[in-house]
């Protein structure tokens, strides 16, 4: 199949997405449901936190039933971000993300975030797009001189 070909993926309504969120939440009791919060275009998407003493996980499930989620290790008074993906962008998905990322950093009284992102040859806007979206988030990042990887570092 040609990737012209390919049909995108079907959106779903609010009610099948409350349905889905209700079989996460009795198939994953450790799972804490957030919510529905709204994305750029005012459609829902659910919020889940699933947090233990080692690690931080944010998730968020939208209308096409894809999933963005941020996962960190944690110890003591620190964070290790270990993994970021986000569904789609520029709808808001990474700033949600982010906000309650932090938000959860704030209840287990952790001051220091840090982690290492790496990539795949990207081009000048997508860096441009990283850099901001962190810098937003009053990180501080620093790109390899081949683009390949950042360092972020967050400090309260």
């Amino acid at each position: 199949m040609s990737l012209f070909n390919k049909k995108s993926p079907k959106m779903k309504s609010e009610s099948q997405l409350m349905k889905e969120v209700e079989k996460i939440i009795s198939e994953n009791p450790e799972k804490k449901y957030c919510g529905f919060f709204k994305d750029k275009e005012r459609k829902s998407v659910a919020l889940f936190v699933n947090q233990d003493e080692s690690k931080i996980e944010i998730t968020l499930l939208d209308l096409y039933m894809e999933y963005s989620q941020i996962c960190a290790e944690i110890s003591e008074n620190k964070a290790i971000i270990k993994s970021l993906s986000i569904s789609l962008i520029n709808m808001g998905y990474g700033s949600l993300l982010m906000r309650e990322f932090l938000y959860q950093c704030k209840i287990h009284a952790i001051t220091d975030i840090e982690g290492e992102l790496y990539f795949n040859k990207l081009k000048n806007e997508d860096l441009l797009r990283i850099d901001h979206f962190f810098k937003k988030h009053e990180f501080e990042i620093q790109f390899d001189t081949k683009n390949t990887k950042a360092i972020i570092q967050w400090s309260e």
